[in-house]
């Protein structure tokens, strides 16, 4: 049996996937490509929003070749509270740049006042 990542451009024997430790393989964010149809089917309820207005976080991997930059460029239009940020990585940024991607939501998330400031003591 094997693992059809063909979205990846790979496919993997499962004998090979579970002999690695859980945090080297990136099971878990490949499980949301696995949900592509219950995605798409929540989705259908947003058709006839006209703007989504709770704050938003979108953090932009510099150099993703599937979300690229220029395919966000209308979100400000639909999402008055967006807020941006940056990181230097690729597709899978939350596991190149974890402390980077980490500083931007804990940022974010003081800014929103939904948590408390590190303290500087």
């Amino acid at each position: 049996m094997s693992i059809n990542t063909r979205d990846m451009g790979f496919i993997l024997p499962v004998s090979f996937i579970h002999s690695l430790p859980t945090r080297v393989f990136l099971i878990r964010p490949v499980n949301w490509y696995r949900q592509r149809r219950t995605n798409w089917e929540e989705d259908q309820g947003l058709l006839d929003k006209k703007t989504i207005q709770q704050p938003v976080l979108f953090i932009q991997a510099t150099y993703d070749s599937v979300l690229k930059p220029e395919m966000s460029k209308s979100m400000d239009a639909l999402i008055p509270k967006l807020t941006r940020g940056e990181v230097a990585a690729t597709h899978w940024a939350l596991t190149q740049k974890p402390e980077d991607v980490n500083a931007l939501i804990r940022q974010w998330l003081e800014k929103e006042g939904l948590v408390k400031a590190k303290s500087a003591l």
